[in-house]
């Protein structure tokens, strides 16, 4: 519930280098008519995005303001309360810009589907009209992008980030990239004045609507430190790496182990289904025995349910390939794991790339001529 007194900073819209004043109002939250529990229909506001919704102040421009303003918000006790905004609510982005929002921080997001933004818009955020508004009136911007193409549009392009956000900007990088783009880009940043951190997430869409992800994060260290409880609405393991592209480089060989081991299992089997043996007795003896260290998500490889929103295929065959382009700039070679690349290429080719990863156990069956059966309970095979 939001009680303290919220001071309100109207400034024009900041770019990079520009110095400008502005008026300051404060507005003070009143308990709502009737007493503590409020009449009918009335409750005090949760955040400042309501109080401020409250008290009329939702225009043109920047949610709050007059077109070509900004607000700034710092709370009671004189902290700064700088906008957030959020480029790419797709699969993942959404609930993690939806968790922003529900922790009370007045978000703007973009994504070039206007549909992608809908459900944000209803909760209090404002939809930006583009990269470059955004960037220009954002303090903290999160980016949530399907790849590196994406990201350096994103951030490097004549409209994107870098060229129309403010010095002392923090960018949150949470999209898998590759190495050397990720180095290059911090690397701009830093000369624009900025701080970039690339901080890719692992745990999926379910993950991210339980605020339950794994964040790696790599970049300088006191920029992560100021922005780790914005990470902490999403992310519940928060590591941080290192350098720049620490947290890239972690999350681009979590993808290549899971996802080239994922493949390895689902062989074994195929393998099997083609020799006539039951899938649900061979995992059963195989979770007692060595490889029951590698068969933990057999269960739902072998569920053949392809369309539960997991994990793309389409996005696995692109994090494949990116882990295996950083590699090769890293001087690298990754022979078991480029052999899972075909298997996904395959896929992608045969038209799977909308279904879950482990959709590439269809390629399997058709290169053996045999189908997996659905997995039922096993019957123990002890003696």
């Amino acid at each position: 519930m939001f009680t303290r007194p919220l001071s309100l900073a109207l400034s024009p819209s900041r770019g990079r280098g520009d110095e400008t004043g502005s008026e300051r109002v404060s507005l003070t939250p009143s308990p709502p008519r009737g007493g503590e529990g409020g009449g009918e229909g009335e409750r005090p506001a949760r955040n400042a995005t309501e109080l401020l919704k409250s008290c009329c102040l939702c225009m043109t421009g920047f949610k709050f303001a007059p077109e070509g303003f900004m607000v700034e918000y710092h709370d009671g006790r004189g902290e700064h309360m700088g906008a957030t905004g959020f480029i790419g609510t797709g699969t993942i982005g959404s609930p993690m810009a939806m968790r922003l929002i529900d922790a009370g921080h007045a978000l703007q997001v973009f994504d070039l589907n206007r549909e992608a933004t809908r459900a944000h818009e209803d909760k209090g955020a404002q939809r930006a009209a583009s990269v470059q508004a955004l960037a220009a009136h954002c303090e903290t911007v999160f980016l949530s992008l399907p790849g590196p193409k994406q990201i350096e549009q994103v951030m490097l392009a004549a409209d994107g980030v870098l060229a129309h956000a403010a010095k002392g900007t923090t960018i949150i990088d949470l999209s898998t990239n590759a190495i050397a783009l990720n180095r290059r880009i911090a690397s701009d940043a830093i000369a624009c004045g900025m701080h970039y951190l690339d901080a890719p997430v692992s745990g999926g869409r379910v993950g991210a609507i339980a605020g339950k992800l794994a964040v790696m994060v790599g970049g300088d260290r006191t920029a992560f430190d100021a922005v780790r409880e914005l990470i902490a609405c999403f992310g519940e393991n928060i590591f941080y790496m290192g350098d720049a592209g620490a947290g890239t480089l972690t999350k681009l060989i979590n993808n290549q182990i899971f996802l080239a081991a994922s493949v390895l299992v689902q062989e074994g089997f195929v393998m099997g289904a083609k020799a006539g043996m039951d899938p649900a007795t061979v995992l059963d003896v195989l979770k007692v025995s060595s490889a029951g260290s590698v068969v933990g998500r057999a269960g739902l490889f072998l569920s053949r349910k392809f369309d539960a929103d997991i994990f793309a295929l389409s996005i696995a065959s692109k994090d494949i390939d990116v882990a295996l382009a950083s590699a090769q700039d890293l001087g690298v070679e990754m022979p078991m794991t480029t052999a899972a690349a075909t298997v996904y290429h395959r896929a992608v080719e045969q038209g799977l790339g909308a279904q879950d990863f482990y959709a590439t156990i269809k390629v399997l069956e058709d290169m053996a001529g045999t189908e997996v059966p659905v997995l039922h309970k096993p019957t123990s095979a002890k003696s």
